[in-house]
Protein backbone atom coordinates (compact mmCIF):
# COMPACT_ATOMS: atom_id res chain seq x y z
CA UNK A 1 0.00 0.00 0.00
CA UNK A 2 1.29 3.54 -1.03
CA UNK A 3 0.58 6.43 1.29
CA UNK A 4 1.10 9.83 -0.65
CA UNK A 5 3.08 12.20 1.37
CA UNK A 6 2.44 16.07 1.74
CA UNK A 7 5.46 16.62 -1.33
CA UNK A 8 3.47 14.33 -3.82
CA UNK A 9 2.30 15.65 -7.29
CA UNK A 10 -1.05 14.67 -8.21
CA UNK A 11 -1.31 17.41 -11.15
CA UNK A 12 -1.19 13.96 -13.68
CA UNK A 13 -4.34 12.99 -12.16
CA UNK A 14 -6.23 15.11 -14.05
CA UNK A 15 -4.31 15.20 -17.36
CA UNK A 16 -5.50 12.26 -19.76
CA UNK A 17 -2.80 9.67 -20.79
CA UNK A 18 -1.75 10.32 -23.68
CA UNK A 19 -1.53 14.00 -22.48
CA UNK A 20 -3.74 15.21 -25.11
CA UNK A 21 -5.71 18.63 -23.91
CA UNK A 22 -9.54 17.95 -22.67
CA UNK A 23 -12.03 19.26 -24.81
CA UNK A 24 -13.60 23.04 -23.25
CA UNK A 25 -16.51 22.21 -21.29
CA UNK A 26 -18.21 25.52 -22.93
CA UNK A 27 -17.36 24.57 -26.57
CA UNK A 28 -16.53 20.87 -26.70
CA UNK A 29 -13.95 21.87 -29.01
CA UNK A 30 -10.01 19.99 -28.45
CA UNK A 31 -7.73 22.95 -28.69
CA UNK A 32 -4.48 22.81 -31.30
CA UNK A 33 -1.33 22.89 -29.19
CA UNK A 34 -0.36 26.17 -28.41
CA UNK A 35 -4.38 27.01 -29.51
CA UNK A 36 -5.94 29.51 -26.00
CA UNK A 37 -9.27 28.23 -25.55
CA UNK A 38 -12.24 29.93 -26.93
CA UNK A 39 -14.99 31.33 -25.67
CA UNK A 40 -18.69 29.88 -26.04
CA UNK A 41 -20.18 33.47 -27.10
CA UNK A 42 -23.63 31.51 -27.70
CA UNK A 43 -23.70 30.66 -24.38
CA UNK A 44 -22.51 34.23 -22.53
CA UNK A 45 -25.14 35.51 -25.00
CA UNK A 46 -27.65 33.47 -23.55
CA UNK A 47 -26.36 34.25 -19.92
CA UNK A 48 -26.43 38.02 -20.92
CA UNK A 49 -30.10 37.66 -21.88
CA UNK A 50 -31.65 36.21 -19.35
CA UNK A 51 -29.97 38.36 -16.50
CA UNK A 52 -31.20 41.02 -18.48
CA UNK A 53 -34.73 40.00 -18.55
CA UNK A 54 -34.64 38.98 -15.15
CA UNK A 55 -33.06 42.64 -13.97
CA UNK A 56 -35.60 44.13 -16.31
CA UNK A 57 -38.53 42.47 -14.38
CA UNK A 58 -37.60 43.45 -11.17
CA UNK A 59 -36.50 47.29 -12.30
CA UNK A 60 -40.19 47.54 -13.57
CA UNK A 61 -42.00 45.33 -10.35
CA UNK A 62 -40.49 46.21 -7.59
CA UNK A 63 -37.50 49.13 -8.07
CA UNK A 64 -39.84 51.60 -10.14
CA UNK A 65 -41.71 51.58 -7.06
CA UNK A 66 -39.18 52.38 -5.00
CA UNK A 67 -37.84 55.06 -7.41
CA UNK A 68 -34.53 53.11 -7.66
CA UNK A 69 -32.88 51.71 -11.04
CA UNK A 70 -30.70 48.56 -11.05
CA UNK A 71 -27.79 50.72 -11.19
CA UNK A 72 -28.64 52.73 -8.10
CA UNK A 73 -29.96 49.67 -6.30
CA UNK A 74 -26.86 48.12 -6.04
CA UNK A 75 -24.85 51.17 -5.18
CA UNK A 76 -26.90 51.49 -2.35
CA UNK A 77 -26.81 47.81 -1.33
CA UNK A 78 -23.09 48.09 -1.81
CA UNK A 79 -22.91 51.39 0.73
CA UNK A 80 -25.23 49.49 3.14
CA UNK A 81 -23.03 46.45 3.37
CA UNK A 82 -19.88 48.62 3.37
CA UNK A 83 -20.03 51.48 5.44
CA UNK A 84 -17.44 54.16 4.26
CA UNK A 85 -16.97 52.25 1.61
CA UNK A 86 -14.90 54.78 -0.94
CA UNK A 87 -16.30 56.19 -4.29
CA UNK A 88 -13.95 54.41 -6.57
CA UNK A 89 -14.11 50.94 -4.76
CA UNK A 90 -18.50 51.34 -5.56
CA UNK A 91 -17.56 52.16 -9.33
CA UNK A 92 -14.68 49.43 -9.16
CA UNK A 93 -17.37 46.68 -7.52
CA UNK A 94 -20.76 47.82 -9.69
CA UNK A 95 -18.56 47.73 -12.74
CA UNK A 96 -19.74 51.67 -13.66
CA UNK A 97 -17.95 54.70 -14.04
CA UNK A 98 -16.89 56.95 -11.21
CA UNK A 99 -18.97 60.06 -12.68
CA UNK A 100 -22.12 57.86 -12.88
CA UNK A 101 -21.48 56.53 -9.12
CA UNK A 102 -21.05 60.54 -8.26
CA UNK A 103 -24.53 61.65 -10.06
CA UNK A 104 -26.41 58.26 -8.47
CA UNK A 105 -25.13 59.20 -5.20
CA UNK A 106 -25.95 62.87 -5.24
CA UNK A 107 -29.84 61.44 -6.07
CA UNK A 108 -29.35 59.44 -2.96
CA UNK A 109 -27.72 61.78 -0.40
CA UNK A 110 -31.03 64.37 -1.62
CA UNK A 111 -33.27 60.92 -0.45
CA UNK A 112 -31.77 61.02 2.38
CA UNK A 113 -30.40 57.10 1.69
CA UNK A 114 -26.85 58.02 2.29
CA UNK A 115 -24.21 61.00 3.59
CA UNK A 116 -20.59 61.65 2.11
CA UNK A 117 -17.79 62.65 3.71
CA UNK A 118 -14.32 63.45 2.42
CA UNK A 119 -11.30 62.15 4.15
CA UNK A 120 -9.31 65.16 6.34
CA UNK A 121 -5.98 64.05 4.70
CA UNK A 122 -7.43 63.72 1.09
CA UNK A 123 -10.37 65.71 0.38
CA UNK A 124 -10.38 63.51 -3.34
CA UNK A 125 -11.34 60.58 -1.34
CA UNK A 126 -15.07 60.47 -0.80
CA UNK A 127 -16.39 57.55 1.33
CA UNK A 128 -19.95 56.49 1.73
CA UNK A 129 -22.39 55.51 4.15
CA UNK A 130 -25.63 54.47 4.42
CA UNK A 131 -28.31 56.43 6.70
CA UNK A 132 -31.22 55.31 8.88
CA UNK A 133 -33.60 54.99 6.24
CA UNK A 134 -31.15 53.91 3.51
CA UNK A 135 -30.85 50.63 5.49
CA UNK A 136 -34.23 51.03 6.31
CA UNK A 137 -34.72 50.93 1.86
CA UNK A 138 -32.47 47.85 1.27
CA UNK A 139 -33.81 45.61 4.63
CA UNK A 140 -36.89 46.04 3.10
CA UNK A 141 -36.37 45.47 -0.54
CA UNK A 142 -34.36 42.56 -0.37
CA UNK A 143 -37.43 39.93 0.47
CA UNK A 144 -39.63 41.96 -2.03
CA UNK A 145 -36.66 41.51 -4.93
CA UNK A 146 -36.31 38.03 -4.18
CA UNK A 147 -40.04 37.43 -3.75
CA UNK A 148 -40.49 38.88 -7.58
CA UNK A 149 -37.53 36.99 -8.91
CA UNK A 150 -39.28 33.70 -7.37
CA UNK A 151 -42.63 34.63 -9.10
CA UNK A 152 -40.85 35.51 -12.51
CA UNK A 153 -38.70 32.62 -12.44
CA UNK A 154 -41.50 30.41 -11.22
CA UNK A 155 -44.02 31.56 -14.09
CA UNK A 156 -41.76 29.50 -16.47
CA UNK A 157 -41.79 32.40 -19.17
CA UNK A 158 -40.53 29.83 -21.77
CA UNK A 159 -37.89 32.88 -22.99
CA UNK A 160 -35.84 33.07 -19.55
CA UNK A 161 -36.69 29.28 -18.92
CA UNK A 162 -35.50 29.10 -22.73
CA UNK A 163 -32.53 30.95 -22.46
CA UNK A 164 -31.08 29.29 -19.04
CA UNK A 165 -32.08 25.98 -20.31
CA UNK A 166 -30.55 26.57 -23.46
CA UNK A 167 -27.09 28.14 -21.60
CA UNK A 168 -26.78 25.73 -18.93
CA UNK A 169 -26.88 22.46 -21.97
CA UNK A 170 -24.39 24.73 -23.49
CA UNK A 171 -21.87 25.12 -20.93
CA UNK A 172 -22.24 21.61 -19.24
CA UNK A 173 -23.11 19.36 -21.87
CA UNK A 174 -20.00 19.49 -24.23
CA UNK A 175 -21.66 17.70 -27.64
CA UNK A 176 -24.46 20.43 -27.17
CA UNK A 177 -22.37 23.34 -27.60
CA UNK A 178 -21.79 22.52 -31.56
CA UNK A 179 -25.94 21.25 -31.56
CA UNK A 180 -28.69 22.88 -32.82
CA UNK A 181 -29.22 25.29 -29.67
CA UNK A 182 -26.10 26.75 -31.05
CA UNK A 183 -26.55 27.59 -33.79
CA UNK A 184 -30.19 29.03 -32.51
CA UNK A 185 -28.06 31.76 -30.25
CA UNK A 186 -26.07 32.47 -33.42
CA UNK A 187 -29.08 33.23 -35.18
CA UNK A 188 -30.76 35.00 -32.68
CA UNK A 189 -27.37 37.93 -32.45
CA UNK A 190 -27.46 38.63 -35.98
Amino acid sequence: MTVDGPDTNHADRDQPANDTPAPSPATGHEPDAGEPPTLNLGALTLLCRAANMVRHHLDTHVLYDAHLTWTSWDILQLIVGQPGIATRQVAASAAVSKSLVTKISNTLVERDLIHRTRETGDQRLVRLYPTARGQRLVHDLRPQLSDAYERYIATGRSTVDNAFRVLLRDLFLPTAASGPANAQSENDER
